[in-house]
């Protein structure tokens, strides 16, 4: 896997559930207090089947945004 798509993927991920850095707290899509391994499973299916329908490559989020730029700025041509 490039180092474009694991940066998109990364960036994307932390847009998704509301993170500023690596290191920040969850804001958005928070999973369910005190849930059973079951709900757990649910809950992550459920949130990335919703992830991949929002930030499926080539759409136009922030993430793909500064992806673009920083590929340009490595091979501007």
């Amino acid at each position: 896997m490039s180092g474009a798509f694991r940066g998109y993927i990364v960036e994307a991920l932390c847009e998704y559930f509301g993170l500023e850095t690596l290191t920040d707290n969850l804001t958005n899509h928070l999973p369910l207090e005190d849930a059973c391994v079951v709900e757990m499973e649910s809950w992550l299916n459920d949130n990335m089947n919703k992830f991949i329908d929002e930030y499926e490559l080539g759409r136009n989020t922030d993430a793909t945004n500064r992806i673009q730029i920083e590929t340009e700025e490595m091979d501007p041509s």
